[in-house]
């Protein structure tokens, strides 16, 4: 009995975010981007008559290319850091959120004091299994509320917290 609470105090599982989510946001982006990108071109090829490249408008479309570029690969970079800033993990009864890639904010949450859990997928979330998991934790005035957001296989982790609250004896 000792070595089983060991055990399960030792094991650390990860809730990983979705790659899926973080692949789509890209794309998103990439697509706008690219949409308002070819709106420009036909634009200044409808308004002008384009031959050389020592047009000024020439100038300003391999300007507008090379903005383009750079806010994707800022995006990129601020949709990459989210979501691996982004990092959850279940130890023994407790929950572990850490927020942040520099400047780490780690939260303890007793999953004793977690009074409801709540799960919710959109359309493509089902499609791709993944989704938000919402804890109401007791103690606090008013309830507090956790969201782990972009959750690989939220039902699972849903059916393990709602195991943890019928042991701890919460009735919803």
């Amino acid at each position: 009995m000792m070595e089983q609470k060991a055990f399960e105090q030792s094991t650390v599982e990860h809730l990983q975010p979705s790659v899926i989510v973080l692949l789509f946001r890209l794309l998103g982006i990439m697509f706008l981007l690219d949409s308002v990108y070819s709106l420009l071109v036909q634009g200044l090829f409808v308004l002008n008559d384009i031959h050389d490249w020592h047009n000024p408008y020439v100038l300003a479309l391999w300007l507008a290319a090379l903005l383009k570029y750079f806010v994707l690969a800022f995006a990129a970079i601020q949709l990459f850091a989210q979501w691996a800033g982004r990092r959850y993990y279940i130890q023994g009864h407790h929950l572990i959120v850490k927020l942040g890639l520099v400047n780490i904010t780690e939260t303890t949450h007793e999953l004793s004091q977690v009074k409801s859990v709540i799960a919710s997928q959109t359309w493509l979330g089902r499609r791709f299994n993944y989704g938000t998991i919402k804890l109401t934790i007791a103690g606090g005035t008013p309830a507090e509320e956790v969201l782990l957001r972009d959750v690989t296989d939220p039902s699972r982790y849903k059916q393990y917290f709602d195991q943890h609250l019928q042991v701890q004896g919460w009735v919803r």
